[in-house]
């Protein structure tokens, strides 16, 4: 007698994908974005302020690959990389001034959290495409204005990370790591 509108079920047997807001893309978006400005704003950040960062970046890959994919992977790692997604079709707005906010620490921390033995082969190369290639690429540019200058070397947790990368998902790390970055050697990208 007392029902209304939202209480009611109705079945339908056909199958249909979540629109942008029924899967939650916008706020996840939104989140990246605004964690990108912390990320460029933030200074002498503690071991524990990474952790804590990692575990936000980490739980957004989870929320937007649930929804999304590796689509959902690759876009939240273009935001927080390069302030906005690939494709282009973000909604939200989208700071593309300062550096890159990826950080060794936090890749390593991401690494540790987000590629593991359960991890899918696809789902894994997306995620060194998308966190650890732009900051490997990122070695020997100015990272405001993102020009070649002198070749700076890797700092050692970036080449832990990295070869324990390589150990554990040998085909990811090549196709998702040294392909891209033996091809875009002499275009300065």
């Amino acid at each position: 007698a007392g029902s209304n509108e939202s209480d009611s079920v109705e079945t339908d047997n056909s199958v249909s994908l979540p629109s942008a807001e029924e899967d939650g893309w916008p706020i996840i978006e939104k989140s990246a974005v605004d964690l990108r400005d912390e990320l460029i704003e933030l200074k002498g950040a503690t071991s524990s302020d990474i952790q804590c960062y990692a575990d936000r970046i980490s739980e957004l890959i989870r929320r937007s690959g649930a929804g999304r994919g590796v689509s959902g992977v690759t876009d939240i790692g273009s935001i927080l990389a390069y302030g906005s997604t690939i494709a282009g079709c973000n909604t939200a707005p989208v700071s593309r001034q300062g550096p890159m906010p990826l950080s060794d620490l936090l890749i390593q921390q991401l690494t540790k959290r987000c590629v593991d033995g359960s991890t899918s082969a696809v789902r894994a190369e997306a995620y060194i495409r998308s966190f650890v290639l732009p900051v490997v690429a990122q070695l020997g540019c100015d990272s405001v204005n993102n020009k070649k200058k002198v070749a700076v070397a890797s700092s050692r947790m970036l080449t832990s990370t990295i070869t324990s990368l390589t150990k554990e998902r040998p085909l990811e790390s090549v196709e998702a790591l040294f392909i891209p970055l033996l091809c875009c050697r002499d275009t300065g990208t």
